[in-house]
C-alpha cells in the first residue's frame, strides 16, 4: 500500500491564512537584518530532491505537481547560487554562505542583537 492515506495528497492540504500571514511577517522581517551567517550542508538540495521523490513515490504529489516543483526548485537554486556569489540578499543585506561536510538534518539559529545572544 502506498503512502499512509489513499485519498491524501499534499495539495488538499489547507494552511490556515493566519499561518501563511505569520510566515510572510516573518520573511519581510527577516529581511532587515544586516548580515546572516548560514551553514548548510553539502547535499542539502540532494535531499531535498530525494524527498519529494519519496513523496510521489507515495502518490502524495501528483505527477503534474511534481513538474510544477521542478521550476521553482531551480529558481531556488538560482537565487542561492546569486546569493553565494555576491554575499548578498536581495533585500541588500549580507549573507555568507558556509558548506559543512557534517550532514545538517534540522533547523538551528544563532542570534546575536545588541550584545544579546539567542539561540533557537
Amino acid at each position: 500500500m502506498k503512502g499512509a492515506r489513499p485519498d491524501f495528497v499534499f495539495s488538499d492540504m489547507l494552511i490556515p491564512d493566519e499561518l501563511i500571514e505569520l510566515e510572510k511577517t516573518a520573511m519581510y522581517e527577516s529581511r532587515k537584518i544586516p548580515k546572516t551567517t548560514c551553514i548548510i550542508g553539502k547535499d542539502i538540495f540532494k535531499d531535498l530532491v530525494d524527498d519529494i521523490h519519496f513523496f510521489s513515490s507515495q502518490e502524495l504529489i501528483s505527477k503534474v505537481e511534481l513538474q510544477e516543483l521542478k521550476p521553482e526548485l531551480l529558481d531556488l537554486l538560482q537565487k542561492t547560487e546569486v546569493m553565494t556569489e555576491t554575499g548578498c540578499y536581495s533585500s541588500g543585506g549580507e549573507i555568507m554562505i558556509y558548506l559543512s561536510k557534517l550532514v545538517i538534518d534540522s533547523c538551528y539559529y544563532h542570534l546575536e542583537c545588541d550584545e544579546r545572544y539567542y539561540c533557537l
